[in-house]
């Protein structure tokens, strides 16, 4: 059936915290009436998930006076279409809302540039708008002095987003408590704009930055290892972006440069050139424990001063296929691997994960969880952590990887589960050795009886399971992770 729109009359619902209508069969247009001034005044929370809605966002609800309350407004996974309308983000409306989670929809047009006036969204902080067909460019305006001033969280992946990425979203001013951009799968082109890495003041909070399959070209930016560019990033993935050439920059192995740094992935790109011996010295990359360079055409040996210096236990390196030039054994502390499709038509392939392989050395604090089914990847920022992963085949198979305290993989069990194809599923994260602030878990696609939505010290949780954080990253195509020994020099 359909929503009334008498729900949204003035007195009709004056006490009303949380309206819950995820998972149900619910179709029809989402009402306008319910943004008429002194409709829900004191609603906190607004699940619509999992539904079948239909037709556009209405432009009422972004209405001054309307969901005066509303801190969360998620209508993930309906067939919703139309533009994100300008006026949520101009017209006074949401003034306390902080996730706005409209993954999984139909959803075209361009971002609203308007969106990035200052204070328009003062207290958001989750822009989940990922798996629509939104087009045009990332808006400069995004990035001004005042816009979004609490922004933690934006998801855009998998959408036909194009042009670069803008220079003014690298500024001291701006998006100041960004943690996880996750820009994935688009059309994006251009070089990587040198001014994000520009100084320690430039998202000094950033964690995650995911911009893999691309049209990115040009060389990776020497400023990106500039001392303390990105003090808190623990992720950063630029594979497949063909257009990314160039050598390693020496400067991202200097002293404090991506001090927190876990993974980083630059597979399938056409680097090429020696592997910098600085990215052995002292004091940078100093947490790294994955990187993926197969695809590429890097040569020359594994630096000796690679050596047991990086934090982590040992540092995997997977080289293959591809850099047929590289050569020489590996360092002591460093574990060399080759990427093989796991079926024989072959193609693309990207890294399978920790949980996936028996790797030597422990799970680090912070990485980002890979499945080796053909599955999204999720991340933790806890050292004990249940993360289950969906397929996206048409029968799509579960893995759950438990990590224990000791950083650890305790266990991988496998299930079926039914439905059909879909961006994954993160159901808790999370737990032991702290966990960490911030962050989003949604489900979306294959496991459409749950959607949870947590964040971190709020205790809201919407019909899903668990606890702290977890956040989608970028897809892993089907693959094995085997050690492999170069030939000699």
């Amino acid at each position: 059936g359909t929503v009334p729109p008498e729900w949204g009359r003035p007195g009709s619902f004056p006490q009303l915290r949380s309206l819950y209508l995820n998972n149900n069969n619910l179709s029809g247009l989402l009402p306008s009436e319910w943004g008429a001034e002194g409709s829900f005044p004191s609603l906190e929370l607004l699940f619509l998930g999992d539904n079948h809605f239909t037709g556009t966002l209405p432009p009422s609800w972004g209405s001054p006076g309307a969901f005066r309350r509303l801190s969360l407004l998620s209508a993930i996974s309906n067939k919703l279409t139309g533009t994100l309308p300008t006026v949520w983000g101009t017209g006074g409306g949401f003034p306390k809302l902080q996730d706005l989670i409209l993954m999984d929809n139909r959803l075209t047009g361009t971002l609203p540039d308007e969106w990035g006036s200052e204070d328009a969204w003062g207290n958001l902080t989750g822009l989940l708008v990922a798996f629509n067909q939104l087009s045009g460019s990332l808006p400069a305006s995004w990035g001004s002095p005042g816009a979004f001033p609490r922004l933690g969280d934006v998801y855009l992946h998998r959408n036909r987003l194009t042009g670069p990425l803008p220079a003014q979203w690298g500024t001291p001013e701006s998006l100041p408590n960004l943690r996880w951009l996750s820009a994935f799968d688009n059309q994006l082109t251009g070089p990587l704009p040198a001014s994000w890495g520009s100084s320690n003041l430039v998202l000094p909070n950033l964690r995650n930055l995911f911009l893999s399959s691309n049209n990115f070209s040009g060389s990776l930016p020497v400023d990106w290892g500039r001392p303390n560019a990105f003090p808190e990033l623990q992720n950063l993935d630029l594979s497949d972006n063909s257009g990314l050439d160039g050598p390693l920059p020496d400067t991202w192995g200097l002293s404090s440069a991506f001090p927190s740094l876990v993974q980083l992935r630059l597979h399938n790109c056409s680097l090429r050139g020696d592997l910098p011996a600085s990215w052995g010295y002292s004091g940078g990359l100093d947490s790294l424990a994955m990187l993926t360079l197969q695809g590429n055409q890097l040569s020359g040996s594994i630096p000796a001063a690679w050596s047991q210096r990086f934090g982590a236990p040992s540092l995997t390196i997977v080289v293959k296929p591809g850099n047929d030039g590289l050569c020489g054994t590996a360092p002591d502390g460093v574990i060399l691997v080759s990427a093989t499709p796991a079926n024989a038509s072959g193609g693309s392939t990207s890294v399978p994960g920790f949980g996936a392989t028996e790797l030597p050395g422990e799970f680090p604090s912070g990485a980002v969880l890979l499945s080796s089914s053909n599955s999204e990847v999720w991340g933790s920022r806890g050292r004990s952590s249940t993360v289950r992963f969906a397929g996206a085949g048409s029968a799509p198979e579960k893995e759950e990887v438990v990590v224990n305290d000791g950083g650890r993989v305790q266990s991988v069990a496998k299930s079926a589960s039914g439905g059909g194809a879909g961006g994954g599923t993160a159901v808790s994260a999370g737990g032991g050795g702290g966990g960490g602030s911030g962050g989003t878990a949604v489900s979306s696609g294959s496991d459409r009886g749950r959607t949870a939505v947590n964040r971190s010290g709020t205790g809201r949780s919407g019909g899903g399971v668990g606890s702290g954080s977890a956040v989608s990253g970028p897809p892993v195509n089907t693959g094995n992770l085997n050690e492999v020994q170069l030939p000699a020099c």
